[in-house]
């Protein structure tokens, strides 16, 4: 079995898992949003006039209230930089579990709350960047290579690293990410495979114990769930109308059985009789 390390130093990879976790956040997105900001460059200058600095591209007073030293400014690495990335999107609200947009509207915007509409200098915006922080997005397969295997087992967007409690998410954003993460992994299942018939029914019977359930497409605004990805709409039709099909047939799996159950007595007796005959039933 492969073990992949990725390319950063241990001790800053290591960190990026830490922190990943801390913030209750898919490290590959935390990765994806570390790579957007900075490439994962602790100590580069950017954004307008040059004047933003670090991980997440720090402003000024922003830079003050992360407890950034002054005189390491230049100096930091990532491990060192990361608890002070963390103390920042505390304290300006962010929590635990919110997941990468709200993170990402906090860097951006200030708040977990700020408009994933609203562009900075440079025309991003949460809205244009979340498909790239998605599994099987540009920068999160980018984060893959660079981080390497998980160092917490495996997780996704939707479980708290390093934890057995699932995250409860609300947010029709986060459902999309996690209906977005069953469709690549049940492609194959639209073929009716029975390998991946059993694959999709575990994902199926996961999702049900996150309290988690895919948009319905025809409950749900498709200018808002599906903002960024047009062609996600119709994959997740697709994807609907299978899980459904599926746990119809399960349903009549289920009633089958329950049926041969039934008749186990008598096909005992009939058995016993024919093993021995005249001779008293059990």
């Amino acid at each position: 079995m492969s073990n992949n390390i990725g390319v950063l130093n241990p001790a800053d990879r290591a960190a990026v898992f830490e922190s990943a976790k801390r913030l209750g956040v898919d490290p590959y997105q935390f990765g994806s949003v570390l790579d957007k900001e900075s490439s994962y460059q602790p100590n580069i200058w950017g954004g307008a006039g040059g004047g933003y600095y670090g991980l997440i591209q720090f402003g000024g007073p922003e830079r003050s209230e992360a407890g950034l030293d002054p005189t390491k400014i230049g100096k930091y690495t990532i491990r060192e930089q990361l608890p002070h990335v963390e103390k920042w999107l505390a304290g300006r609200g962010y929590k635990p579990g919110m997941g990468v947009e709200k993170l990402y509207a906090t860097i951006l915007g200030g708040n977990p709350n700020a408009n994933i509409y609203a562009q900075d200098a440079n025309r991003t915006s949460v809205a244009n960047s979340l498909q790239s922080f998605l599994p099987g997005g540009s920068l999160y397969q980018r984060a893959q290579k660079t981080l390497g295997d998980p160092m917490y087992g495996s997780y996704t967007a939707t479980t708290l690293p390093g934890s057995s409690d699932q995250a409860s998410v609300s947010s029709d954003s986060e459902q999309q990410i996690l209906a977005y993460q069953l469709l690549r992994e049940a492609l194959g299942s639209l073929s009716g495979s029975d390998d991946m018939d059993k694959k999709l029914a575990n994902l199926v019977a996961s999702r049900s114990k996150t309290n988690l359930t895919i948009p319905k497409v025809e409950d749900d605004d498709p200018e808002i769930i599906y903002r960024d990805s047009p062609e996600l709409l119709d994959k997740n039709k697709q994807l609907v109308s299978y899980v459904r099909r599926l746990e119809d047939k399960y349903k009549d799996l289920k009633s089958e059985k329950e049926k041969t159950k039934a008749k186990i007595p008598d096909l005992m007796k009939t058995a016993w009789a024919a093993f021995a005959p005249g001779k008293a039933v059990i």
